[in-house]
C-alpha cells in the first residue's frame, strides 16, 4: 500500500515538472504519451474500493452510540480515525480534515435530515475515502 508521503511527493513532482514543461516532448522532439499510468515505487496506482460488506462494517464501527445512523460528527471522526500520519498533524490540519469529512457527510445525506442512514452511507461508501 502506498503511503501518503509517496503520493504527495509524486503529485508535487508532477506539478513541478508540468509547470516547467518537462515531459512535453522527448529528446527527438516527439510528443510524450499524454496519459501514461501513474506509477509509485514500481506499483500501479489504483483507486481503492470496498465491498458492500466492508462498507457495512465501517458504518457499524463509526456509529459510536449504536443508534443506527451516523451524525456528521461521527462520520468525520470515523474517517479521521482511518488516516495514518507520518508526523502528528497540527491542530489546524486536524480541523481541516474534520471540516472536509463533515462536508463529505453532508453531501452524502440524500434527504438532508442531518445524519446518514446505513443506506445513504452504503450508496456513497467508495466515494468518501481519505
Amino acid at each position: 500500500m502506498m503511503t501518503f508521503k509517496r503520493i504527495l511527493g509524486a503529485v508535487v513532482l508532477a506539478a513541478a515538472l508540468g509547470a516547467v514543461g518537462v515531459g512535453a516532448a522527448d529528446a527527438a522532439g516527439k510528443p510524450a504519451d499524454p496519459s501514461p499510468p501513474p506509477v509509485w515505487a514500481g506499483e500501479r496506482a489504483t483507486i481503492p474500493t470496498m465491498s458492500p460488506a466492508d462498507c457495512d462494517k465501517r458504518f457499524t464501527r463509526y456509529d459510536g452510540n449504536r443508534d443506527g445512523k451516523l451524525t456528521y460528527q461521527e462520520f468525520a471522526q470515523g474517517q479521521f480515525g482511518q488516516l495514518r500520519f507520518i508526523h502528528a498533524p497540527s491542530e489546524r490540519e486536524v480541523k481541516g480534515f474534520i471540516a472536509q469529512y463533515t462536508a463529505s457527510a453532508r453531501n452524502a445525506d440524500a434527504n438532508r435530515d442531518g445524519w446518514l442512514t446505513r443506506r445513504e452511507h452504503l450508496a456513497t461508501c467508495n466515494h468518501d475515502l481519505p
